[in-house]
């Protein structure tokens, strides 16, 4: 006897929980075709009017890709693709391919990229003020330099979907917000002046998607340890 599927509202429940957006269930005697999984993509389930037409629990299966039959002789293929923002469940009909669902690790892919898109952005130009020997950029230089690390090895450490690293980054971003406005009043050095708007710019530009990577990593390990 086949594994039931996951139940709609748990599905609708969990994407709250990550921020996506779950469409409206449709009835169980509507023509619309429902595609429902588990966790990572795994046991992946197509049914209509409330019977299942087929499931594919083997991923490497669904990365090769799985045709279904449906009551009208279309074709439905279901596919799994590996992109660089993570895993993207596709789905087409006779060839014509619907809107890709993003897998639940997108918004930790997307919030380690940050994190070391963010380490760059402070290391490359604290070794720049180093390498300029001016006292009034040295201890700002210094700070950027220990910053642009600490942020890179949060953002390898957010790779295995931990929340923790995540929210660190989203405090050291406010506490470098802080410290780039305190800097730039007892300086008259303009790199140090602009420092702080361009604090300000990466704190409301990052700080959602890491406070999404969070979240999604919070949730991900709570449904791992659920029974």
């Amino acid at each position: 006897m086949p594994a039931a599927a996951p139940a709609a509202s748990d599905l609708a429940t969990f994407a709250r929980q990550i921020g996506w957006t779950a469409p409206p269930q449709p009835p169980p005697d509507s023509d619309r075709v429902v595609v429902t999984w588990e966790g990572d993509f795994s046991n992946v389930a197509v049914m209509l009017k409330g019977v299942e037409l087929g499931r594919v629990k083997d991923q490497q299966a669904l990365l090769r890709g799985a045709n279904f039959r449906l009551p009208d002789r279309a074709n439905l293929r279901v596919q799994l693709l590996k992109k660089p923002v993570g895993k993207i469940l596709t789905v087409a009909r006779n060839g014509h391919r619907l809107p890709a669902i993003a897998g639940p690790e997108a918004p930790i892919k997307t919030g380690a990229d940050q994190l070391f898109l963010l380490a760059i952005l402070n290391f490359v130009p604290g070794v720049m003020m180093l390498l300029a020997r001016e006292r009034d950029l040295f201890g700002m230089g210094a700070g950027l330099v220990a910053t642009g690390l600490l942020l890179g090895a949060l953002g390898l450490w957010g790779t295995r979907r931990f929340a923790a690293p995540f929210w660190i980054g989203a405090v050291l971003l406010f506490v470098n917000l802080v410290y780039s406005l305190a800097a730039s009043r007892n300086s008259d050095n303009p790199l140090v002046k602009g420092a702080g708007f361009g604090a300000f710019f990466w704190l409301v530009a990052c700080t959602p998607a890491l406070v999404r990577a969070a979240m999604t990593a919070s949730n991900l390990k709570a449904r791992s340890a659920a029974p």
